[in-house]
């Protein structure tokens, strides 16, 4: 048999978190996305899709404008659900990595950030 004593014991201070909490233990509410079903050929996003997955549904070529006035900070997931490649443009500027603004295939995800001033950001499954 062992015996421990209390002095060869550690006091763990680590905090521990579990389920849906932010870091200071406080419960997040409401994490999951919304869904906006898009079937037409154009789209701009709105206001309302700030922290929304918009699917993009169609067999033909479809054009996504980000358009300018949303908030700093506004995101919204896209996804290219149907046959038809998404080609992303924005009002004002667009950046991406390499120029990319054009969904690879069907079934494709990126996310879009306004980061303020008119200008958008756009990474995921994007090409040029």
């Amino acid at each position: 048999m062992t015996t421990v004593k209390q002095t060869d014991l550690v006091n763990d201070t680590t905090p521990q978190l579990g389920g849906n909490l932010d870091g200071q233990g406080n419960q997040i509410n409401d994490v999951s996305a919304a869904i906006n079903a898009q079937t037409g050929t154009t789209y701009s996003v709105a206001a309302a899709d700030n922290n929304k997955v918009v699917t993009l549904d169609n067999g033909s070529a479809i054009a996504l404008t980000l358009v300018n006035g949303l908030d700093t900070g506004h995101q919204t997931t896209f996804i290219q659900k149907g046959a038809g490649q998404v080609t992303v443009s924005a009002s004002t500027t667009l950046v991406s990595k390499s120029s990319a603004t054009k969904t690879v295939a069907q079934y494709s995800a990126f996310t879009a950030i306004h980061l303020g001033s008119n200008i958008w950001y756009i990474t995921g499954d994007i090409e040029a």
